[in-house]
């Protein structure tokens, strides 16, 4: 292993195994930051999007830490990038929900893509279009709560499983399981590091600084300081 990639393990953990793993047998042809300017010149239909918190601030969402602690990883919420925004499950009236592309203050989002025929994009295009037009969709608290409980007994089911209900992970899985399945599990025990692990995804990149689809300036040290080390190995990598 190159000092380059250590490095990258080192620094991001989780996070920089993913890029390591992107990075082993193949040219660096794009930069792993998206450019929060222009980010969907990057991007297409279909592709996974996650979010990824930082530990240092998981205090501040007593959920979130529930999930990492279960799964033991950072990666807490994930949806579907469609038409320029993310398609993903809320806690809403109507769960299934299209709205802006936006990191949080915790975090960043991870961008992967999965290889698709266009006959499975003609697919998908129409199960999410029709998805989103399906009244009755809920929030799956139940499911969330077997989720953990399939967890911790080692369950081959999720025993609280709801019809048309569905938390985040839940939703990205079965909205892609009737044309290709991302991870081979059931949808209703698959969770945002299933996802983040899948070998069915090739890692784009990732985005920080990008509020309701536009850029801001969100800053944070730790951002700041693993974006600069990046830079560097990418130059290094580059020559």
């Amino acid at each position: 292993m190159s000092q380059e990639r250590k490095i990258v393990n080192i620094l991001l953990g989780e996070l920089g195994r993913l890029i390591q793993k992107h990075l082993e047998g193949h040219r660096l042809e794009s930069r792993i930051f998206l450019d929060p300017q222009k980010f969907r010149e990057h991007l297409q239909d279909f592709d996974i999007i996650i979010n990824y918190k930082f530990p240092r601030f998981l205090r501040r969402s007593p959920f979130s830490r529930l999930i990492v602690t279960e799964t033991h990883s950072y990666a807490t919420h994930t949806g579907v990038y469609y038409q320029g925004k993310i398609v993903n499950s809320r806690m809403t009236k109507n769960a299934l929900v299209r709205e802006p592309i936006s990191d949080r203050k915790d975090g960043i989002l991870l961008f992967l893509r999965p290889k698709l025929t266009i006959k499975q994009k003609k697919q998908l295009h129409t199960l999410i279009a029709q998805t989103l037009h399906q009244k009755g969709i809920k929030f799956d608290f139940s499911g969330i709560i077997g989720f953990f409980i399939y967890e911790m007994l080692r369950l081959k089911h999720n025993p609280l499983n709801a019809r048309n209900r569905y938390f985040c992970s839940e939703a990205t899985a079965a909205l892609y399981y009737p044309v290709c399945r991302l991870v081979s599990k059931d949808p209703a025990t698959v969770s945002p590091k299933d996802i983040l692990e899948s070998k069915r995804l090739r890692f784009i990149g990732v985005l920080d600084g990008v509020r309701d689809g536009r850029p801001n300036h969100k800053t944070h040290d730790d951002l700041r300081y693993m974006q600069r080390q990046l830079l560097m190995i990418q130059h290094r990598l580059k020559r």
